[in-house]
């Protein structure tokens, strides 16, 4: 008998619990910690399936995240760590849930704290009477940022014909959840995939059509929509 084990790493930002292949999931994958709020949150995970789960937890700071290769830097020593994660390894059985606590140990000063907590399945043995047995693992992130006093995103955006060009001159991130251009009577629409763009980043799109483009964004829990 062969086994054949493949491992899919899925790296997605997104605003709600998303399950994977895995049977992993999580309550929460993007946690934003404002200035001033509660420095310690409470993460559900929960084993869909029907086999025991072995994760493994890391914690990676991401070094100017606004840059086209930004760096990872794992965080090993939980005493001088600014992000706390716990436990770093969970067992799961079928069914099972538990809380992992997310401690912020050092707070924003002048722009965003990024974050990237990793969860990673551990791969174990594969029964099967096939001649092949396939085991489809997948990890994926947990986006933690965490905010400065004052955070002010400055989103500068600019048009050229088809073309707009954002800048965030500000100290913390916006997402740009979506892009959508529709007819006058808001009709056959067309939606561009989003972004987040942290301080200092610089975002260029090429728009479809010719007409105003509409721009949906967030900051934290504030959202707005603005024409271009």
């Amino acid at each position: 008998m062969r086994s054949i084990i493949i491992t899919i790493i899925s790296l997605f930002w997104i605003l709600i619990a998303f399950p994977v292949h895995a049977d992993l999931v999580l309550n929460n994958v993007i946690l934003d910690f404002e200035a001033g709020s509660k420095l310690r949150r409470d993460v559900e995970v929960r084993n869909t399936g029907k086999e025991t789960l072995y994760i493994s937890v890391k914690v990676f700071e991401i070094i100017n995240p606004h840059k086209k290769k930004p760096k990872l830097k794992q965080l090993k020593n939980p005493r001088t760590a600014g992000l706390l994660v716990s436990p770093n390894r969970l067992i799961l059985r079928p069914g099972q849930r538990k809380l992992l606590r997310v401690v912020v140990r050092k707070p924003a000063t002048r722009k965003d704290r990024i974050y990237r907590v990793t969860f990673k399945p551990q791969i174990g043995k594969i029964k099967s009477n096939k001649p092949i047995a396939v085991k489809i693992l997948i990890a994926y992130d947990m986006l933690v940022i965490v905010r400065p006093p004052n955070a002010k995103p400055k989103l500068r955006v600019r048009r050229s014909g088809r073309t707009l060009t954002f800048y965030n001159a500000g100290n913390t991130n916006v997402l740009i959840r979506k892009i959508q251009q529709c007819n006058r009577n808001h009709s056959n629409c067309i939606e561009l995939a989003g972004n987040r763009l942290y301080a200092h980043e610089r975002w260029r799109v090429k728009l479809p059509k010719t007409g105003k483009a509409e721009v949906y964004q967030s900051v934290g829990t504030n959202h707005t929509i603005k024409q271009y």
